[in-house]
């Protein structure tokens, strides 16, 4: 059985790469299992653009050939999906004791405690694009502050090994931090599989021969 993991969609957010998953939907074999790690909408009250909502029917589609699961994250912890068709909403999801799979969120202890200077930070970056700053995500703005980005990914990235660690399991995967990564700490293997909002984008294997993150 072949998983496939991928986060941070961002349905409704003008940076998402509509074609680009489109192209990676129709590639995801039938019989395999693909989890939607969280944040798969962008805001969980907005109505979806045109295009988006066909990506959503387009999910739904592929959950009638193949098992999907969805995990809650921040943006989208309180959507209401209509019509889920074969689609499965999970707050985690694990293999065994192989892979624990978490939005990220639940290992953010920085974020939740300072909402003010977030919505200050996103206002400055908004303003920044209306005085004629190139239009990005604010997660691909906020990595130009390096030390403070770096903190905070380290931070849930080590939240996230500590839990597997706990809790038995080999390997933790990720989104939220829209960071790519792949590492081993203390013998327990981090991976973060980024986000739909840049490019380059990524997605997480897993079959009975290992797991391996992979470029797109």
């Amino acid at each position: 059985m072949n998983t496939i993991i991928i986060s941070d969609v961002h349905l409704g957010s003008k940076y998402f790469l509509c074609e680009e998953f489109r192209s990676f939907l129709d590639s995801v074999p039938a019989g395999s299992t693909l989890v939607l790690n969280g944040d798969t909408v962008d805001y969980w009250h907005r109505t979806l653009p045109d295009k988006h909502r066909e990506m959503l029917d387009l999910l739904k589609k592929v959950s009638l050939k193949t098992s999907v699961i969805w995990v809650r994250g921040n943006h989208d912890e309180c959507y209401v999906l209509d019509e889920p068709a074969g689609i499965e909403i999970r707050p985690c999801y694990n293999l065994g004791k192989r892979l624990f799979i978490s939005h990220g969120y639940d290992f953010d202890n920085i974020m939740p405690k300072h909402r003010v200077f977030i919505v200050f930070f996103r206002f400055m970056h908004h303003l920044r694009i209306r005085l004629g700053a190139e239009s990005v995500h604010v997660a691909f703005y906020a990595k130009k502050w390096r030390m403070l980005y770096n903190f905070l990914r380290k931070h849930v990235a080590m939240n996230a090994i500590e839990y597997a660690r706990e809790n038995g399991y080999e390997a933790v995967t990720c989104g939220h931090t829209h960071y790519v990564e792949d590492r081993v700490v203390d013998g327990i293997r981090y991976i973060n599989t980024g986000s739909w909002t840049e490019k380059p984008n990524f997605y997480l294997s897993v079959n009975e021969k290992g797991m391996k993150l992979e470029k797109i």
